[in-house]
């Protein structure tokens, strides 16, 4: 389910930001205050962080938790393929001591 993804975001550590910042860390991240990444309007005015929750809402329909949103994104309304989606970010962005 990444593949969509990955055409603007890496999972790794040392990624780079691409179209969308580098995911490595997002849990427990605020929306938009990534260093060194040059966010929307709408991400610099969001208020809240990124947990399982926040991230599961973006994924159903991204303007709906950030309204202004530039990303290119449609959604996600399969709650199985989201699950395993955020699953899958998890895995990839946190190092094995903190999961």
């Amino acid at each position: 389910f990444f593949l969509q993804c990955q055409a603007c975001h890496t999972l790794s550590q040392e990624g780079a930001d691409q179209a969308g910042p580098n995911l490595w860390g997002i849990f427990g991240r605020a929306a938009g205050r990534k260093a060194g990444f040059s966010y929307s309007a709408a991400f610099e005015a969001a208020d809240f962080s990124w947990n399982e929750a926040s991230l599961n809402k973006f994924l159903v329909k991204p303007n709906d938790l950030v309204p202004g949103t530039v990303m290119v994104f449609a959604g996600i309304s399969d709650q199985k393929m989201r699950s395993d989606l955020l699953a899958y970010i998890q895995q990839q962005t946190t190092s094995a001591a903190q999961r």
